[in-house]
């Protein structure tokens, strides 16, 4: 079910994410199949955005974008010179930020999830320049079944709840509603 025009709010977010997800696992399990050593991740990451485009038709869904209107994606400030988060739903030439996601295979987690962490950070903390409502990071298991991947969810700057990728909607909109309150 695509949103209506408007801007949604977080906890609406999420739930468009979990159908995606639950699209992308029912459609495309076999490249997870096919192993995620071979498959890359962008292309796992290019068929999410694909579903999402639908659930999103007033945005757009970029992967590897790493423009800001007319100019490159950086955070000076946290040290970051240059990013093009995997995938973002946003509006290109507005500053209209919703989700931003950081798609890693389990192999490579470790290495990377303190840049990501970072970037992810940036994107999403309020007093930066991006604003996104929420962020994602996707630690891809080798396996189809999405309870075996992780989520660690991201709003204002930290992450506040990790889940795996089946039925999570319940929890992190819970998490997300007890963040915001305190």
């Amino acid at each position: 079910m695509p949103i209506s025009k408007g801007i949604p709010e977080a906890r609406e977010l999420v739930v468009l994410l979990a159908s995606a997800f639950r699209t992308f696992f029912e459609v495309d399990r076999n490249l997870l199949i096919l192993g995620t050593r071979g498959v890359s991740e962008q292309t796992l990451t290019f068929r999410l955005g694909y579903y999402l485009q639908d659930l999103f038709p007033d945005f757009d869904v970029d992967c590897e974008y790493n423009r800001r209107v007319d100019r490159s994606k950086n955070d000076i400030s946290l040290g970051i010179a240059w990013m093009k988060p995997d995938i973002i739903v946003h509006r290109r030439t507005l500053p209209v930020n919703l989700v931003a996601i950081e798609a890693k295979k389990e192999y490579r987690w470790d290495e990377e999830w303190e840049n990501d962490h970072l970037k992810l950070h940036s994107l999403t903390r309020p007093d930066g320049d991006y604003c996104y409502k929420l962020g994602l990071a996707w630690r891809i298991a080798a396996e189809p079944n999405a309870g075996a991947h992780r989520a660690y969810w991201l709003s204002d700057g930290r992450v506040f709840a990790e889940t795996s990728l089946e039925n999570f909607e319940a929890e992190v909109i819970g998490r997300l509603a007890a963040a915001r309150a305190s």
